[in-house]
């Protein structure tokens, strides 16, 4: 489905005025949404995999142009549109588009699932703030954190939590609770997303070095 998650991915993402200029028509070409997930997705149905790739192609258009500059995104704001059905207009277009996603998802999975997608966003959210507050103050006062301080922060920044409940939805199963909180998945889940994130950002070494 790779040509036609490309194609779908991109035009909800410009109907949202995402990656409609010139920049962010060079950016989602080099995010490559429907290699992105097609790899990622091989084996699954057309609709959830369209739905996880604009969700995953959305979270990553906007931490680029966004989070890693800005400290005053609302982490309630984007948590209430994925969780809950808008009371108002969305204040911006990031914000609208999550909340169609939201709308989306809460037609495929239940209320706790859903929580569960909330709970790890907003974790993520949080992190990827502290990471902003980190470089900002590493630019300006020359402050490094701890190698600890940074692994643990980057170990939820990176975003692998989030993704677990989204490969459920593929998937099409949904595991409990008691699941999750298993001292051994818990393990598994934290040593994952350490490897994603030490991939990300050794394949982010040359970018470090420009900025």
């Amino acid at each position: 489905h790779g040509v036609a998650l490309e194609r779908d991915t991109v035009a909800w993402l410009n109907a949202y005025g995402i990656g409609t200029d010139v920049a962010g028509r060079e950016k989602l070409r080099k995010f490559d949404c429907g290699t992105y997930g097609g790899f990622s997705l091989p084996t699954a149905a057309f609709a959830p995999a369209l739905l996880v790739t604009q969700y995953i192609s959305l979270w990553l258009f906007w931490d680029d142009v966004e989070i890693e500059d800005d400290e005053t995104f609302s982490i309630d704001a984007v948590v209430a549109a994925l969780s809950e059905p808008p009371r108002a207009k969305p204040a911006n277009r990031y914000l609208a588009a999550w909340a169609n996603l939201g709308e989306r998802l809460r037609g495929h999975c239940g209320p706790d699932r859903i929580a569960r997608i909330a709970t790890t966003m907003r974790q993520w959210l949080d992190n990827a703030k502290t990471e902003t507050v980190m470089a900002r103050r590493f630019r300006e006062q020359g402050r490094v954190p701890s190698f600890d301080e940074l692994l643990e922060c980057r170990t939820v920044s990176i975003g692998m939590y989030p993704t677990f409940h989204l490969i459920e939805l593929v998937e099409g199963i949904e595991l409990p609770d008691a699941f999750h909180e298993h001292a051994s998945i818990r393990e598994l889940k934290r040593s994952a997303s350490r490897l994603v994130g030490f991939g990300n950002d050794l394949g982010g070494v040359a970018k470090d070095i420009k900025n």
